[in-house]
């Protein structure tokens, strides 16, 4: 499935796409080949984000949910604390970062050193 999300993404496809050939591939539901889909599209969006601000250098983040009704509490509670890339808060007993958990839409807003705070 992994290599299969990466190749979509490079070519632009949508997660319905993905959803179709997952179907096709691995014989399952399409209501949960479009669940898996978005999981991982967004698992590997959460990747991307965390290797691009390393790589600039950004140690910290800001957690940020979509601020939407499916918010789960634990992302709730999360919304506007600070982290390390380095150490993962605790969501539910597991370490992960915004966009990591399943079914997550919560993003990593960089902190760079020096640059006023974000508002939001």
């Amino acid at each position: 499935v992994e290599s299969l999300v990466r190749r979509a993404l490079r070519s632009g496809r949508r997660a319905s796409d993905m959803a179709e050939e997952i179907t096709q591939r691995f014989g399952v539901a399409r209501s949960r080949a479009e669940l898996i889909a978005r999981d991982q599209i967004g698992k590997l969006n959460a990747n991307l984000t965390r290797d691009r601000q390393q790589a600039l250098g950004i140690e910290e983040y800001i957690w940020r949910t979509s601020r939407g009704e499916r918010v789960r509490p634990t992302h709730q509670r999360l919304d506007g604390t600070r982290h390390n890339w380095d150490n993962p808060p605790s969501v539910g007993g597991r370490r992960v970062h915004p966009g990591e958990d399943f079914r997550c839409r919560c993003t990593a807003e960089p902190v760079i050193p020096g640059a006023p705070p974000p508002r939001r």
